[in-house]
């Protein structure tokens, strides 16, 4: 506000610059998340139960939420999904976006669930995906308009090798 002022008063544009510190207090800034996952599956490598767990911090005066775990919903193929968001409130401003939507965070948790439930099972990562893969959203029941998670999976399979 006193930028804007200072603005007003000269009649002219005025830089503000805040420290890191600083800038969590008068910017938006991508709010920290614990994550929780439990994931089931069958020996193969099928999901058979699939439940991710969210609490993304939040301000005191501005409930803002990320859509992860409800948007997580849709990635794989499994019969029992159940989605949770603990939402705890702190003194801080209201998160935000940062370079990209926030369920990014959300989204690497579970990744990181899927490739750690491959390896205890013996089934390698990117088999695993394909096995889960589905073409339709697994609880709406409609038909995905476009889908290209093998596609990006084999991308990755063939520059490592």
């Amino acid at each position: 506000m006193l930028a804007i002022a200072a603005a007003k008063a000269v009649g002219a544009p005025v830089r503000l610059i805040v420290t890191r510190p600083q800038m969590y207090m008068v910017a938006t800034f991508r709010p920290e998340s614990v994550q929780k996952f439990r994931l089931g599956a069958d020996a193969t490598g099928k999901l058979t139960a699939f439940e991710p767990i969210e609490m993304p911090q939040t301000s005191l005066f501005d409930v803002v939420t990320n859509a992860g775990t409800h948007i997580t919903r849709a990635m794989y193929a499994c019969p029992n999904i159940h989605t949770e968001q603990r939402v705890p409130r702190s003194d801080t401003n209201s998160g935000g976006f940062k370079r990209a939507l926030n369920e990014m965070q959300t989204f690497f948790g579970l990744e990181q669930a899927m490739d750690e439930l491959a390896l205890k099972l013996g089934v390698g990562p990117v088999k695993m995906r394909r096995i889960d893969d589905t073409r339709r959203h697994p609880v709406e029941d409609v038909p995905f308009s476009s889908r290209s998670l093998m596609e990006c999976c084999d991308a990755v399979s063939k520059s490592f090798g």
